[in-house]
């Protein structure tokens, strides 16, 4: 039994940097910040909600001064907590 269970993390561990790979970045605009700001309004309270939150405020923040790739980051966290 713990040799299955030592395996079955190794899988969970080895599809981790996949699952993540395949998360795109989204593009920082105006509409897309809104977009998600939408649906972290409707979330229920709680350490998503927050999260969103916070990096929504962060995304907006990245895209007054020009950081790019900083707002598409921030976007990113705001959206997985999202779903």
């Amino acid at each position: 039994m713990p040799n299955s269970l030592i395996l079955t993390a190794g899988f969970v561990l080895l599809s981790v940097p996949a699952l993540a790979q395949t998360l795109e970045k989204p593009d920082c605009s105006k509409a897309n910040i809104e977009s998600i700001e939408e649906k972290a309004v409707k979330m229920k309270d709680g350490r998503n909600k927050e999260t969103a939150t916070s990096e929504i405020a962060t995304a907006k923040e990245m895209l007054a001064k020009g950081q790019i790739d900083d707002c598409q980051t921030a976007l990113l966290k705001a959206s997985v907590q999202t779903k």
